[in-house]
């Protein structure tokens, strides 16, 4: 990760590969196998107690190390993959719900901040659940303070954006603002989706992609391809398979004895679902547009090779059941 903003070694236009010769590879993909491991080792160490705060402040410092590194890329749409899949893991390891909704509502605050009437109603949120929780007059202030000084830093976090991410989040909430720039790929995403129809216009016959209207087609925006030649029953095979896929991963997790090996699996799990959830949002406007690969299916190597790694450990895990 460290060597990516070496510059004789770094490559590509955001910095996010490392080159050896004509092969690249984005150390990126295979933090994410190395942070869901390391995360069941560290909570798997401490399972009797995750209870005690203290114990979870190694594994979010490591996870914030690697969002920050991967921020500073900047892939901001990778950065956002570690903490979803910490948050899960330390549910699946029993960390109390309280304890969870603590340690996150301070990043909702962060990002509700952007709007003064949400910010306001999460807050208020906030000091409901804590008083219907009984704790002390003392840490309501406390957690107050807090959630309120945090979203106060969201207008420096937003002018340390970089433009083309200003960009991004300005045409999500208006993707008309900018149609020929960085709202061009979403409009011309939903324009393929719509165009395929129920059944789609045939493998290989997208106007919008086999004419390159769509940018991306074999990345970030496979699944608009997808939806334009085989339409919704083509989407609509791919995310049963995905259902299914991720069902059973985490089946298999609770039908292991192993706490490592479970909460191995539920990372894994994590990873896809919100990959998935991301990728197919973006393409049709309900998320930003952050370049998130379609786990198996979008072009790129790094990233189908550690999915297999993990898809491989999840194998492991089922023959010892």
């Amino acid at each position: 990760m460290v060597l990516t903003y070496v510059p004789a070694i770094g490559k590509g236009v955001s910095g996010r590969w490392i080159g050896f010769g004509v092969l690249r590879v984005q150390p990126s993909e295979f933090m994410k196998v190395c942070l869901i491991v390391g995360l069941a080792r560290l909570l798997t160490d401490n399972i009797k107690n995750l209870s005690k705060p203290k114990n979870l402040i190694l594994p979010f410092f490591i996870t914030g190390v690697v969002t920050l590194l991967v921020l500073r890329q900047p892939d901001l749409g990778t950065a956002m993959v570690f903490p979803a899949i910490l948050v899960p893991m330390l549910f699946w390891a029993a960390v109390p719900v309280m304890t969870l909704f603590l340690i996150i509502a301070p990043i909702i605050s962060l990002l509700s901040a952007l709007n003064l009437i949400t910010f306001v109603f999460w807050i208020g949120l906030i000091l409901i659940l804590l008083w219907i929780a009984r704790k002390s007059l003392r840490f309501i202030i406390l957690m107050f303070l807090l959630n309120v000084s945090v979203g106060l830093v969201t207008p420096m976090m937003w002018n340390n954006l970089k433009p083309y991410q200003q960009k991004r989040m300005l045409t999500y909430v208006n993707i008309r603002l900018d149609p020929k720039g960085s709202g061009y790929q979403v409009l011309q995403s939903k324009v393929a989706i719509g165009s395929g129809g129920m059944y789609g216009k045939g493998l290989g016959d997208g106007t919008q992609s086999q004419l390159k209207f769509l940018p991306e087609q074999h990345t970030d925006f496979i699944i608009s391809l997808i939806g334009e030649e085989l339409g919704f029953v083509g989407v609509s095979i791919v995310l049963v398979l995905f259902f299914f896929l991720i069902i059973k991963i985490i089946n298999i997790a609770s039908n292991s004895k192993n706490v490592f090996e479970t909460l191995v699996l539920i990372g894994t799990a994590a990873l896809l679902l919100f990959q998935i959830f991301i990728n197919i949002g973006m393409t049709t406007g309900l998320v930003p547009v952050t370049g998130l690969p379609l786990p198996f299916i979008s072009y790129g190597g790094s990233s189908l090779l550690a999915m297999m790694i993990l898809m491989g450990l999840v194998q492991s895990v089922s023959r010892n059941i």
